[in-house]
């Protein structure tokens, strides 16, 4: 039972990891069959200057998550996922690459914060892809919120705002 109560802590962001910054790194997403890639901190502040932030039930987007059911194993033969700032195949991810993802991604869910919105592509009117935020998902869900906040990018977007932040 202490462990539960020391994780809510954590959960409930009452810890701060000084050296976590999520800003760092990369994201990636998938649209009709084509990678794109974007700088965390170039496609945040972009959004943040392009479009508004909206509360959006937490319904429409935990199913379609990276860790709805990522986590529990490792991903099948012929997918594929951002690791290590790079698309990697699931076949090519060796069992101690596997460990060190999982561990990472307990942290950072850990260290997330609810009060930054995700940002999320859509599709005619339907959520089709977690852009940025899956961890916050994952903890908003933990915490039985009904709504996150979130930047609503048009799908047709996605290659423009590539180009105009590499």
């Amino acid at each position: 039972m202490k462990k539960l109560k020391t994780f809510d802590i954590f959960v409930n962001e009452k810890y701060k990891d000084p050296n976590y910054n999520p800003l760092e790194g990369d994201c990636g997403v998938t649209i009709n069959d084509k990678d794109f890639t974007f700088s965390v901190k170039k496609l945040v502040e972009y959004v943040k200057k392009n479009y508004k932030s909206e509360h959006i039930n937490i319904n429409d987007v935990k199913k379609i998550g990276l860790f709805k059911d990522l986590i529990k194993s490792k991903p099948n033969k012929g997918g594929k996922f951002f690791f290590n700032n790079k698309w990697k195949k699931s076949e090519d991810l060796t069992d101690e690459e596997w460990e060190k993802f999982k561990e990472e991604q307990r942290d950072i869910f850990i260290n997330s914060n609810l009060k930054y919105p995700i940002i999320v592509v859509y599709d005619k009117n339907k959520i089709t892809n977690i852009l940025d935020g899956n961890h916050r998902i994952e903890k908003a869900t933990y915490l039985n919120k009904k709504t996150i906040k979130a930047y609503k990018i048009p799908s047709s977007d996605i290659p423009k705002i590539e180009k105009k932040i590499k």
